[in-house]
């Protein structure tokens, strides 16, 4: 998780770098492509699993729904 939150923040000052230097078209593209597939191998499944398991089950359908609808 350390590694994918270190690449997430890497990924966002080489953005700033470029927007200040005004790099467009094919390098933004990789960076967005970069920070999303950072995100998704540390933090989305962590948000996830984090939310089905952290209530009781008599309430569980109930607060994951209003979790997800808070998260969206």
């Amino acid at each position: 998780m350390l590694f994918g939150t270190a690449g997430i923040a890497l990924s966002h000052i080489v953005f700033g770098f470029a927007y200040a230097t005004g790099t467009k078209g094919f390098p933004i593209l990789l960076l967005t492509l970069c920070t999303m597939g950072f995100y998704s191998l540390s933090l989305a499944p962590i948000t996830w699993v984090l939310i089905s398991e952290i209530y009781p089950n008599r309430i569980r359908g109930l607060a994951v729904s209003i979790s997800v609808s808070a998260l969206w």
